[in-house]
């Protein structure tokens, strides 16, 4: 089967979406589909994707309904004959829904890590008409989607990320600390993702200056890069905090980093299920987390994390106290977490349901 994926992420930004549509792009290949990656010229997600040895197809998206790009798509899906077009975001949606009826006809499916359907009537109309199904990352979506008079059950697909879960952990922290430059102290405390206003780095700091009060010595690493960097650091000032706040910018080796913390807090606003969630359980590191979308799916009791709810540091710091007063119980959480990553999040499950959901939608039309 012929598949593009398209996504027209901004060019300097790589994200969970763009890491989940290049690992389960690699998935298919392997299953012998034949694979393109659209997205903007210059963009990082399309330089990994050619990294990654897939062709790929560099394209001016424009305005929601750009006829240029609309007619690029349509000559694209005709000349390759694409079967399949998987999406990111509703400006794909839209375009490649319109260049699909105009062209071979290929099936168009988003794939949602965010809750971006709306029961406006503009999406009521694209999706109904153009859309032949969604994939969530996560069952909290689906349940909010169904809610919509036009959505049926079975117009919603709920397929969890996935990883490399053979992972081992065998990172020595005395190395990874020399490399890094890392604080020698315990407890050790991380937040990972780019340093965007959806993260609510602010909400991390709040913790952090709680958790100082109660473990004077602790250290705190911020992981990722982003807009809010100057905000952050100005914050950490305000709050007195910065002498315990590392800041490390972007990191490809994030696994030796996760392994490095004892603990790891999750301060997003929305999310769906978060890649630094399961990543941080794999490495036997366990997070305490803001109830957003899918974090219950993979935390769904104190055996393997906290969760506590949206916007309450006070609480937050109260669960990292409590979780890192006690090794042997951090210890045995952080295995559990491990263990029950491995068993409902590996990559090739996700990969599986997939490829199992892209025959069942092009088996369903053709028996129409």
């Amino acid at each position: 089967m012929n598949i593009l994926f398209l996504n027209s992420i901004h060019e300097e930004i790589w994200g969970g979406g763009e890491k989940w549509m290049t690992t389960t792009a690699e998935g298919l290949r392997d299953k012998n589909h034949t694979i393109w990656l659209g997205g903007r010229k210059g963009s990082i997600f399309l330089a990994k994707a050619s990294n990654l040895g897939f062709s790929t197809f560099p394209i001016k998206f424009g305005s929601d309904f750009s006829i240029p790009a609309i007619l690029k798509l349509a000559k694209f899906f005709s000349g390759k004959k694409i079967d399949f077009v998987l999406v990111n975001f509703t400006k794909e949606a839209k375009l490649a829904g319109l260049a699909a009826k105009i062209s071979s006809n290929p099936l168009v499916v988003p794939m949602h890590g965010l809750p971006i359907l709306t029961d406006k009537w503009m999406d009521r109309i694209i999706f109904t008409n153009l859309i032949e199904g969604i994939i969530v990352n996560t069952s909290a979506f689906k349940n909010q989607y169904v809610t919509y008079d036009w959505v049926d059950d079975d117009y919603v697909r709920v397929i969890h990320n996935g990883l490399e879960v053979n992972i081992p952990v065998n990172f020595v922290k005395q190395q990874t600390q020399k490399q890094f430059s890392l604080p020698r102290t315990y407890p050790v405390i991380g937040i990972f993702g780019r340093l965007t206003k959806q993260k609510q780095h602010h909400l991390f700091l709040e913790a952090t200056r709680k958790i100082l009060d109660k473990l004077p010595d602790a250290a705190f690493l911020i992981v990722g890069e982003g807009p809010e960097r100057e905000q952050i650091e100005k914050y950490s000032k305000k709050l007195g905090i910065d002498e315990h706040v590392h800041l490390l910018g972007m990191q490809k080796e994030v696994y030796k980093l996760y392994h490095y913390c004892d603990l790891v807090l999750l301060t997003s606003a929305y999310e769906g299920i978060p890649n630094v969630l399961i990543e941080s359980m794999l490495m036997e590191t366990p997070l305490v987390a803001f109830d957003v979308g899918g974090v219950v799916d993979a935390i769904p009791n104190r055996d393997l994390g906290i969760v506590v709810p949206q916007g309450d540091t006070q609480k937050m710091a109260e669960e990292a106290v409590f979780l890192l007063d006690d090794e042997n119980r951090l210890k045995a959480t952080g295995q559990k977490a491990r263990l029950s990553v491995q068993e409902k999040f590996p990559m090739q499950k996700m990969v599986d349901e997939t490829d199992e959901y892209i025959k069942e939608l092009v088996h369903k039309r053709s028996t129409k």
